[in-house]
């Protein structure tokens, strides 16, 4: 991902605790208590090295951000009171992580055509191809990247212990934000 989209504090907050962030898939409890306050401090036009000029991309980066060190309850706030693709891209994820798995497929449909999901393809396609649990995720790629497969197989891989393709479902987790995050960046500083 290209961290000079961001603002310092921004880099700040991804680097922190960047080997555990994010690698749950369902959480319980609160998120990482030292990103906090951090994230409380933080209005959308701080988040990025450019001057915002859309503000509900912004907003939609700063719900990631909340999502990312597992505030799930922050970045559902933010992310309900979003009226777009992106708005609802980030609250399928939020549910997604909070294991209401049917919801988060609900809020998927109605970003049907975000342009993220072009972008996510190809890593996610990288992502199974070096996976030594390929044949068990490959639904993912049905069609380019399916998040309602990735939904599916994030609920079985919770649901049991020691799956074999737990780890390929968190980095595809990873690659969905990071793809989903940086996009929320280009467009919250584009000028057209």
């Amino acid at each position: 991902m290209d961290t000079s989209l961001f603002s310092k504090p921004v880099q700040d907050l991804l680097a922190l605790n960047a080997d555990s962030a994010y690698r749950d898939l369902v959480v319980s409890g609160d998120g990482y208590e030292p990103a906090r306050e951090a994230l409380k401090q933080l209005k959308p036009a701080d988040l990025f090295a450019k001057p915002v000029v859309r503000s509900d991309e912004a907003m939609a980066a700063l719900s990631g951000l909340w999502l990312w060190h597992d505030w799930l309850d922050d970045s559902h706030t933010i992310s309900q009171g979003l009226h777009s693709q992106t708005g609802s891209y980030w609250h399928a994820i939020m549910h997604r992580r909070e294991g209401d798995f049917s919801n988060s497929k609900y809020w998927y449909h109605k970003a049907p055509g975000h342009p993220v999901r072009k972008e996510i393809a190809p890593k996610a396609a990288d992502i199974v191809r070096q996976s030594k649990s390929a044949q068990l995720v490959s639904a993912v790629l049905s069609g380019g990247f399916d998040p309602d497969a990735l939904v599916d197989l994030a609920e079985e891989v919770t649901r049991s212990t020691n799956h074999p393709a737990a780890d390929t479902i968190v980095a595809l987790q990873k690659a969905e934000w990071e793809c989903l995050f940086e996009s929320c960046a280009q467009a919250a500083v584009a000028r057209n």
